[in-house]
């Protein structure tokens, strides 16, 4: 069987994943659109990402007697582990249903991925690193603040002190 699939994170926890499958065992085609869904809360620690993921697709199924092919609706979730910033591996079970025929099949899928991590790695990747940065942006402003309060409570000293050397002379 012969799987490539292509996967976009449109956003921190959620990504967008293009499939297409070929099995010589069933003398099957298969295209899917999926959306997945992560969870974060493992993702420091451990270095998983347990998700829940859902599409639909088309099959085109070979026979001796003809050929079937159908919409599906696919299901499931799965574990990502990183194994370095750019490759993971990746575990899940799915469930797949035919729209046209009510067939319904469960598929587990076992792989290897490799990120390209297209755009700026300066940008925050992970909740933690987004609210890092946000709490950063939020010191400097308080420092800025600060540093604005001081420079007036000087100047204000600074007339004070000119104002009373003028009404000593």
């Amino acid at each position: 069987q012969l799987s490539l699939g292509a996967e976009y994170e449109l956003f921190n926890n959620i990504s967008a994943e293009f499939n297409y499958i070929n099995s010589d065992f069933e003398d099957a085609n298969a295209f899917y659109f999926n959306a997945h869904y992560y969870f974060d809360a493992l993702e420091k620690a451990y270095g998983l990402r347990p998700y829940l993921m859902a599409g639909v697709g088309f099959s085109d199924h070979q026979y001796p007697n003809g050929k079937i092919s159908e919409g599906q609706i696919i299901y499931g979730g799965g574990l990502r582990y990183a194994i370095t910033d750019k490759w993971s591996t990746f575990a899940d079970l799915n469930g797949v249903t035919g729209i046209d025929t009510s067939n319904f099949q469960v598929r587990g899928l076992l792989g290897f991925s490799y990120s390209f991590q297209f755009g700026s790695s300066s940008n925050p990747q992970t909740k933690a690193e987004l609210e890092a940065a946000l709490a950063k942006i939020e010191a400097d402003g308080q420092a800025e603040k600060t540093a604005e309060d001081q420079a007036k409570k000087e100047a204000e000293l600074l007339a004070a002190q000119q104002a009373d050397a003028a009404k000593a002379q």
